[in-house]
């Protein structure tokens, strides 16, 4: 049986992994299309677990600072 998880459970879900959202700002992503994935069952929003990490995944950037690229080049 799949896990859903409300929007209040999904802003655990993700703290849980590092990273904060509010309810509220899960439920501003989603009426501007973005955000993780969710659906709708009657009015009540879920999300699964799954596409909680698949969004993440999508969302890492990676960010380097002059120093650390100067260490990985070799650069002096």
């Amino acid at each position: 049986m799949e896990t859903y998880l409300t929007p209040e459970k999904a802003a655990c879900y993700l703290e849980e992994r590092g990273v904060s959202f509010k309810v509220d700002s899960l439920a501003v992503m989603r009426c501007k299309g973005r955000g993780p994935r969710f659906f709708k069952l009657n009015r009540r929003v879920f999300y699964r677990p799954e596409d909680l990490d698949a969004y993440l995944a999508g969302s890492v950037q990676i960010v380097e600072t002059v120093d650390t690229y100067q260490a990985r080049v070799g650069a002096a």
